[in-house]
């Protein structure tokens, strides 16, 4: 069981501009070099720290331009060259949502599910969502745009609310499934975590509005407590996960994100 552990391996964010969800064949050398030659040297203002640039290229039911795999490769040696940035691709989303084309059995749903509702919206988008009461609520700032971030988050509930129903429906059927939610949680939760960490790295001690990264990492990891909590319970029959969660049951409530 992985509840409250985050001693987890197996990261899937590479630097490599070729991963397994980007369209199209393989770079040639000889494109490699072509695309290397017409970066710049240098970049017009140098970064005064390190930067990292996160790179997304799902495409949902077509398997993308075959310039993809170019494009990756030209922002990894840009970065590279330049010092500007680091490029960084987030593999694990495309690659869960689209072996869903020609794969699927339960393990692959499970998979998808554990990606996309558990980690990147039960995890990345509710911590960003805290970031933003902290930054502007509890600040007394810009409350027309705090109040759009309630509702999208309220909107993000209601997905989360979705995933954790069919993973606990496919769980109870092939309780043999566990073991593919926590492979898969075990190989994303280093990912995210180091991604909600890296947000602060250019602030240094000086981060805006007071924010204190180990805050955010702690609610991260509770945030995945909080699901597999609630899975757990309707895994032993004492209690099915309705359509909307309280803040115990795995959600928190809009009104307070």
């Amino acid at each position: 069981m992985l509840l409250g552990t985050f001693r987890l391996a197996g990261p899937i964010v590479t630097d490599t501009g070729a991963g397994s969800a980007a369209a199209g064949p393989a770079v040639s050398e000889t494109d490699r070099q072509r695309i290397e030659a017409a970066l710049p040297a240098r970049a017009p203002a140098p970064p005064r720290k390190p930067r990292k640039l996160l790179i997304f290229d799902l495409n949902v039911g077509y398997p993308g331009h075959g310039s993809i795999r170019a494009a990756n490769l030209a922002f990894t040696l840009m970065g590279r060259k330049t010092g500007a940035f680091e490029a960084l691709f987030l593999d694990a989303l495309p690659a869960a949502l689209n072996r869903l084309l020609h794969d699927d059995s339960p393990a692959a749903r499970v998979s998808a599910v554990a990606t996309y509702h558990v980690v990147v919206e039960g995890v990345l988008a509710e911590t960003g969502y805290r970031g933003y009461a902290r930054a502007l609520r509890d600040h007394g700032l810009m409350p027309g745009t705090m109040r759009g971030i309630e509702l999208v988050q309220r909107d993000e509930a209601r997905h989360i609310a979705f995933g954790l129903h069919l993973l606990q429906s496919w769980l109870s059927a092939d309780p043999s499934l566990w073991r593919v939610l926590e492979e898969q949680l075990n190989r994303l939760l280093p990912v995210a975590l180091e991604i909600i960490s890296e947000v602060f790295v250019p602030f240094g001690d000086d981060v805006p509005f007071g924010l204190q990264p180990s805050e955010f990492i702690a609610y991260a990891g509770e945030q995945l407590d909080h699901r597999l909590a609630a899975l757990e319970r309707a895994r032993r029959g004492e209690q099915s996960i309705p359509d909307n969660l309280s803040d115990r049951q795995g959600l928190r409530p809009p009104s307070d994100i």
